[in-house]
């Protein structure tokens, strides 16, 4: 999945991704890549999860989307006022 880092400055295409208890979500580009890129950072862990879900909810996209017009990017959101926006 073709993923643009929340600072805008990394773009990527990530295999799997993970995130961190303090609210890190990292992206991982095959099982030699033991650190992982950090995506994006969140207050917490609870809102890192929800990007998560979103993400998730865009590679089932990404995969019918794929068939008609080529790779999409998922950009990282960026966090205001406590709640998660794009």
């Amino acid at each position: 999945m073709w993923v643009r880092s929340q600072n805008k400055k990394f773009l990527g295409n990530y295999d799997s991704f993970a995130v961190s208890e303090s609210g890190i979500v990292l992206g991982y580009q095959g099982p030699e890549d033991a650190e992982g890129a950090v995506l994006g950072a969140y207050e917490d862990e609870e809102k890192a999860l929800s990007v998560l879900d979103e993400m998730q909810g865009c590679i089932g996209m990404n995969f019918q989307v794929e068939k008609f017009l080529g790779s999409i990017v998922f950009e990282m959101p960026i966090e205001v006022n406590k709640e998660v926006t794009k």
